[in-house]
């Protein structure tokens, strides 16, 4: 549906025009207070916001001084101690998220409205910025929901820098606001980098110069995090995989179909599973159907 709005909206020669509409400030306004609004009122409906393992982790590291590490990025570990660590208050670091992201929908859904993309503005305000999923995760104390925001912002900029073959005014702040997130807030947020090599190598000299501004310094804050607070501990993915989906079979299944064939799993696995002295009961009990963050932060590995 997404693809035919754009496909219709594109027939009309919006996305091949390569000169853009002149910005609105007042339409973003209007589009950014919308927003903010229907974000202020999930908030308030579930304040201060949604909390989860990942989110429990990154704030007892905080208040442990790491001795606790929830093996977060470390530019993640700052975003978080440098909100919520001075005044304990969790809102404070969700709200400077939520923010971001609706200035971010905004900016994009104001481009779209000002350059007759009417079918997209529709499509994206109803099931992207306003969407159930995105909304959940934008409110809550996840770097997932600010992740895919920002490198959908960085993307968009991205390209409509490549398409002009310069940076503007606001081009340029919405770069500043989208690097630090689409980057470093997730580990693999690196690759992301790629986005930001290929604008370099589309651009004048000049513009060069000015995306290096932009970007330099906050691959120096993230180098900074890094060297101040190196994680001595990695979730990774495939141990993580291997556990959940392991203590995953052996979960109790209606009418005990499963319990018919036993062993499910192998005597290795249940050697490897209880090898830190907990039993497989003890395992069981932190099992989640669908997050292995419990496994991970209080079952062994």
């Amino acid at each position: 549906m997404a693809l035919k709005s754009v496909l219709s909206d594109s027939s009309q020669g919006v996305l091949v025009q390569q000169t853009e509409r002149p910005w609105n400030t007042r339409v973003f306004l209007f589009i950014w207070l919308s927003l903010a609004l229907f974000y202020a009122l999930w908030l308030i409906a579930c304040w201060p916001g949604i909390l989860g393992q990942d989110s429990l982790a990154i704030l007892k590291e905080v208040d442990s001084q790491r001795e606790f590490q929830s093996g977060k990025p470390p530019f993640w570990y700052l975003h978080v101690w440098l909100l919520y660590g001075p005044f304990q208050l969790v809102e404070i670091p969700i709200l400077v998220q939520t923010l971001i992201c609706v200035t971010i929908c905004a900016r994009i859904l104001c481009w779209m409205w000002i350059n007759q993309m009417r079918k997209s503005f529709a499509y994206c305000l109803i099931g992207i910025a306003l969407g159930p999923s995105i909304v959940y995760y934008v409110s809550s104390l996840y770097s997932d929901g600010i992740y895919a925001i920002a490198v959908t912002g960085l993307t968009f900029e991205a390209w409509r820098c490549i398409r002009q073959k310069r940076i503007d005014g606001i081009g340029a702040w919405m770069l500043c606001l989208c690097i630090p997130y689409a980057l470093f807030s997730r580990p693999n947020g690196l690759l992301n980098a790629i986005i930001l090599i290929v604008l370099f190598i589309s651009l004048s000299k000049p513009q060069r110069l000015l995306l290096g501004v932009l970007a330099i310094p906050w691959i120096c804050i993230a180098i900074i995090a890094q060297i101040s607070f190196p994680s001595r501990a990695s979730i990774g993915t495939v141990f993580p995989m291997a556990l959940y989906e392991t203590v995953g079979f052996l979960e109790k299944r209606p009418m005990g179909i499963w319990e018919r064939n036993e062993p499910r799993i192998t005597e290795k696995s249940v050697q490897a599973l209880t090898s830190t002295g907990r039993s497989l009961e003890h395992i069981q009990s932190y099992y989640d159907h669908y997050y292995w963050d419990p496994l991970i932060f209080f079952s062994p590995p």
